[in-house]
């Protein structure tokens, strides 16, 4: 590690460093939608069962 040869990384590294990179930019994004895509399912449900009881009725 100590020498100035090993610090160069070999193009193929370097690809799978920014696969990395994105494969976790990706995983946070998600994490931060998931929320809101499970709310939007809640209310497209909620709706759904509501508009169905009314014509039932």
């Amino acid at each position: 590690r100590t020498s100035g040869l090993d610090d160069k990384p070999e193009p193929k590294q370097a690809q799978e460093r920014g696969e990395n990179l994105m494969r976790d930019y990706w995983a946070v994004r998600y994490e931060d939608l998931f929320p809101f895509i499970l709310w939007i399912l809640y209310v497209c449900v909620t709706v759904r069962n509501s508009s169905m009881h009314v014509k039932g009725s």
